[in-house]
């Protein structure tokens, strides 16, 4: 069974003479970094602070669809909406959001109901809807 080269680890340099402990750095250390250097190329890696990643959210009522609403986004890259069935209670409703095709910035949301008990043919729902939404995307930074 062959080691694997993240599990190494180095000796304790407390109770090394000083002389010693220059050469045993300079023998581990390398071999750190190098470790290092691999995790790091394999992490994923969150937004810088202060970048342009950006987040937003929201909640609107909506009887049939919202277009173009505003997120405070420079650009939408996802969008994210769902309803909530306080208490259980089912809900014959579907919800679809993405970026807005008209408006930069912006999303699109459309609440559907089916045409009637007997057909489940998706059309514009016609009762008001609340669905919470989230977008990620872009912000200008201002400098």
């Amino acid at each position: 069974m062959t080691a694997s080269k993240f599990t190494f680890r180095t000796p304790t340099f407390k109770h090394l003479p000083p002389e010693q402990l220059g050469t045993e750095l300079d023998t581990h250390l390398p071999r750190l970094f190098d470790a290092h250097a691999v995790l790091n190329g394999t992490a994923v890696k969150a937004p810088a602070f202060g970048g342009t990643f950006a987040t937003n959210s929201g909640v609107v009522i909506i009887t049939g669809n919202k277009l173009g609403l505003a997120t405070g986004l420079s650009k939408v890259n996802h969008v994210v909406a769902s309803l909530v069935a306080g208490h259980g209670t089912p809900l014959n409703l579907w919800v679809t959001a993405g970026p807005s095709v008209a408006t930069t910035g912006a999303i699109d949301i459309y609440v559907f109901q089916p045409t009637s008990s007997g057909d489940n043919t998706p059309i514009p729902a016609t009762g008001p809807a609340s669905p919470p939404w989230y977008a990620t995307g872009t912000a200008e930074t201002t400098t």
